[in-house]
C-alpha cells in the first residue's frame, strides 16, 4: 500500500514502534523509504523548519523518526550522515539545522518505548541515530573482515568471558506509545 501523506506514515508506523526495541527493527524496504522522505521536505517547504519541528514532535514522531533511522542504517559513510538526508527529501539542509533535527530526533526517541542510550562519545546525534540502525551498510564489510571473520577462525575468542562495559549495562526499553 502506497503511503503518501505523514497521517499515514505515522498510522503505519506507530504500532510498529511499540513492538520493537530498536526502530532499525522495522522493516522499511528502500523504496517505502524514499516516499517517506518526500512527505517529510513537504513538510518542511510547506512550514518552515520550526513548524515542521513541532509538526515532527507532536503529530509525526515515529515517522521522523524511523525515517532518520532507516537513512542511517542504509546512506551513513564514511561520516556523512546529513547529505544523504537532504538527498531523501529535497532540502537543503543548513549546517545549523542539523544540530536542531539531532536534537530533535535525541527528544523523539526520549518519549518512545524504545531502548535508551547513554551517549557513547560519538558524533553527538548522529550516534543515536545509527546505535538504533544497526551497523550501516557501508562499515558491514569492515565488521564482517574486523570481528566475524576473526571469531570464526578464533573460534576461542568467541567463547571467552568478557565483562559488559557500563555503556551497554545501561541501555533500557520502555513499552507503551
Amino acid at each position: 500500500m502506497a503511503r503518501n501523506s505523514l497521517d499515514e506514515w505515522e498510522a503505519f508506523l506507530r504500532p510498529q514502534v511499540a513492538e520493537v526495541d530498536l526502530l532499525g527493527e522495522i522493516d522499511l524496504p528502500e523504496e517505502e523509504l524514499s516516499h517517506l522522505g518526500r512527505p517529510i521536505g513537504d513538510l518542511v517547504r510547506e512550514h518552515g523548519w520550526a513548524g515542521a519541528e513541532r509538526l515532527f514532535r507532536e503529530k509525526y514522531p515515529c515517522s521522523f523518526a524511523v525515517f532518520m533511522v532507516a537513512q542511517g542504517a542504509r546512506e551513513y559513510e564514511a561520516g556523512s550522515f546529513w547529505s544523504a538526508i537532504s538527498k531523501a527529501t529535497g532540502l537543503s539542509i543548513p549546517p545549523g539545522q542539523t544540530r536542531f533535527w539531532g536534537q530533535l530526533f535525541e527528544d523523539i526517541v526520549a518519549d518512545l518505548p524504545v531502548a535508551q542510550f547513554p551517549l557513547m562519545g560519538g558524533p553527538r546525534y548522529v550516534e543515536l541515530i545509527l546505535a538504533h540502525g544497526g551497523i550501516p551498510v557501508y562499515c558491514l564489510a569492515d565488521f564482517f573482515e574486523h570481528f566475524i571473520d576473526p571469531l570464526i577462525r578464533q573460534p576461542e575468542n568467541a567463547s571467552s568471558p568478557r565483562r559488559s562495559s557500563s555503556r551497554s549495562a545501561s541501555v533500557t526499553t520502555r513499552r507503551s506509545i
